[in-house]
């Protein structure tokens, strides 16, 4: 195994459908300076970090729900079943996750909308937005 340094940019890229619960991603833990002072580079496995996360957002209140409004290739904007507690983190369009101010913007009521409207060959798909 190689120590070698390898630039972020050129590794391969892992597909979301092919996230498992025990693959590691690479954390700064700011709070930890024994290798430098801006933090220490740690590992953090997917499990961990969702717990994490389900614990902090909401207190463990996230949930995904569908979304409606037409996937046609022309509507880009599309509507939650009800207003979330505290809002929605990110959305899910064919299974492949849409982040919130960089894919879609939402109005902090029941409105999410994209900044380029899904392509009608997505129609038949699944599409949700998880909140919290």
């Amino acid at each position: 195994m190689s120590n070698a340094k390898v630039p972020v940019t050129t590794l391969q890229a892992l597909l979301a459908a092919s996230v498992a619960t025990g693959d590691l991603m690479v954390v700064v833990d700011v709070s930890d300076t024994t290798q430098a002072p801006s933090g220490s580079t740690k590992k953090i496995t997917m499990q961990e970090l969702a717990d994490y996360l389900t614990g902090v957002i909401g207190g463990g209140a996230m949930s995904w729900v569908e979304l409606s409004g037409d996937v046609d290739g022309v509507n880009a904007v599309f509507t939650l079943p009800y207003q979330p507690t505290n809002g929605v983190l990110n959305a899910s369009l064919a299974r492949q996750i849409q982040f919130a101010g960089l894919d879609f913007s939402y109005d902090d009521n029941l409105t999410i909308t994209y900044s380029t409207p899904p392509d009608a060959s997505l129609s038949a798909e699944p599409h949700k937005a998880l909140i919290y």
